[in-house]
């Protein structure tokens, strides 16, 4: 039963996937003056409620949010759940009950939020979705196509991992949550990609690590010991990948060729430096400070609009990049505390 529940949940997601991937089209972003968006700005609220604090990708958005938030006069707020999904409803209710002008959420997964974020449209809040979507669209998303993501490091795979090029064909998934949108996108583009190569590539084991360092560095561990062969491993955040990259590497020890491990993140100098020593192959970056630059975008033109709240499901996808040993350049990736030294002295 709890296989066939899993299934229904996959399939679900995957309709509602489609739905943002036929919706590419750029929120609008306001052609205002700096004077007239600090004017129409100050004093609103914004509320930012991520997953979690303390990690690249959301202390990078925080950091141009605090900018904005200081350069145009409007108040913002960050409930930080700690990866609880409880926490994060919670925060959700007190959020709501602040009545902010507009809300930034970062879903857990595709459900939890969804009701949440219908009732702030009904209350007349705009909601804008960052990086993970939820079930329900909101006035706009702005994050990374998960399926585009997955595809393509499907097609990677197949090709340096292919059986007609002389490779074991053998590769792990270690995915994250398997109800968030990261992990079940990501899984279905990289299923697709696989799909029209049938017989090259074979998928070990699939498990999840729930974005856990430690949990994925144990699931290697185990992947590495009982497949002496194996070709790559497919690690769906490079936060969560690192120790596990390192022992995949030090596993790869003696073998005729290094395990490879594909994953992807917010572009931070852990990926530049991954791939220098060998811990990951290939990275796709989706880059922080510039997602994070759309997202204001977005929400300012949106506070600044007249739009009624849920009217519009507008949708911006991040540019992904690859990087590699031999695509990486000395500005490929960024420091999270030097962002943080510019947004603090930039207004």
């Amino acid at each position: 039963m709890k296989l066939k529940s899993w299934m229904r949940r996959t399939a679900a997601a995957a309709l509602v996937c489609s739905s943002f991937a036929l919706a590419a089209d750029a929120p609008a972003t306001s052609t205002a003056t700096e004077a007239e968006k600090a004017k129409a700005l100050k004093g609103k609220k914004v509320a930012f409620i991520p997953i979690a604090m303390g990690f690249d990708l959301t202390e990078g958005w925080a950091a141009v949010m605090r900018h904005d938030a200081k350069k145009y006069g409007f108040s913002l707020t960050i409930k930080d759940p700690n990866w609880s999904t409880d926490q994060q409803l919670q925060a959700m209710s007190a959020v709501m009950a602040e009545k902010p002008d507009i809300i930034i959420a970062h879903n857990t997964n595709l459900q939890l939020l969804a009701k949440s974020l219908q009732k702030a449209e009904k209350a007349g809040i705009p909601v804008v979705q960052l990086n993970m979507p939820s079930a329900y669209k909101t006035d706009a998303y702005i994050g990374v196509d998960w399926v585009d993501l997955g595809r393509q490091t499907g097609e990677r795979v197949v090709e340096e991992c292919s059986k007609k090029k002389g490779k074991s064909g053998k590769v792990a998934v270690i995915q994250g949550m398997i109800t968030d949108a990261a992990s079940v996108f990501q899984l279905q583009g990289f299923n697709e990609a696989l799909a029209k190569h049938p017989g090259e590539v074979e998928v070990v084991t699939n498990q999840p690590a729930e974005w856990d360092a430690s949990k994925a560095k144990n699931v290697s561990e185990t992947i590495v010991q009982q497949y002496k062969d194996l070709c790559g491993v497919f690690g769906m955040w490079d936060v969560m990948m690192k120790g596990a990259g390192e022992t995949i590497k030090a596993a790869s020890a003696g073998r005729p060729e290094p395990i490879k491990v594909f994953t992807s993140g917010g572009g931070t100098t852990l990926d530049c430096n991954g791939i220098k020593s060998g811990i990951y192959h290939t990275v796709w970056v989706y880059n922080v400070p510039k997602q994070a630059r759309a997202i204001m975008d977005a929400t300012e033109a949106i506070l600044m609009s007249k739009s009624k709240p849920g009217s519009k499901h507008e949708t911006q996808f991040t540019q992904l990049v690859e990087l590699n040993k031999t695509s990486m350049t000395e500005g490929s990736c960024w420091d999270l505390e030097t962002l943080k030294k510019q947004m603090a002295s930039a207004n």
